[in-house]
């Protein structure tokens, strides 16, 4: 009930955007008051849905397969928002990524419904001051979500950071590695430190 709450907040506060989007957001606002759930739940959705590429990947996901996760409750429609008259796409549904009519917060308060204790972390992130949603890095609908494979992380992240990935493959070099490296200078204490003795120490 949290992640609804906030999501109507959310929605109810939000700026104005292009027709369309202004419209889909008054319809979705009217049907998370209204609470109209399906009675049956994702079979009603996979009904249509069930070719849509990576839809069904989602029971095979930590978010279908958990006992307190979103798909023991209400579904597909816990995240995605209560279906009233969408079927036969009369009304939209609430949608995630680039060219979802909702802003990075608006989608990313579904997520913090559940996910609250990653909340105090996430809300002085740089993430979140640059407006990136969750989805931007994190696939939901998909066994195994890539950007938590260590292996895959930096790719992941440099699919944005390009300077990063920039500066991570440029041609460096080290002094000690090009026997320039003031590795242990030795002071002569007779002299009361007038001269200094350096030993340059090629490491093969």
């Amino acid at each position: 009930m949290a992640t609804l709450v906030t999501l109507v907040g959310a929605l109810a506060v939000s700026g104005p955007l292009v027709a369309n989007e202004s419209n889909d957001l008054d319809i979705l606002v009217d049907k998370f008051q209204q609470g109209s759930y399906s009675s049956r739940g994702a079979d009603g959705c996979m009904m249509c849905h069930r070719r849509d590429e990576g839809v069904a990947d989602i029971f095979v996901s930590a978010h279908g397969k958990t006992d307190n996760g979103p798909m023991a409750g209400l579904q597909c429609e816990a995240c995605h928002g209560p279906q009233g008259k969408h079927r036969g796409k009369n009304e939209p549904m609430l949608s995630f990524g680039k060219d979802s009519a909702l802003t990075a917060d608006m989608q990313n308060s579904v997520c913090l419904g559940c996910h609250q204790g990653t909340q105090a972390h996430w809300s002085y992130s740089l993430h979140k001051l640059e407006e990136v949603s969750c989805v931007s890095c994190h696939s939901i609908h998909t066994a195994n979500d890539a950007v938590l494979d260590r292996s895959n992380q930096v790719a992941a992240c440099t699919s944005c950071h390009l300077k990063q990935k920039g500066d991570i493959n440029k041609r460096s070099s080290h002094p000690m590695t090009n026997e320039q490296m003031v590795y242990s200078p030795y002071i002569n204490k007779a002299s009361r430190y007038s001269s200094f003795k350096v030993y340059v120490i090629k490491l093969s």
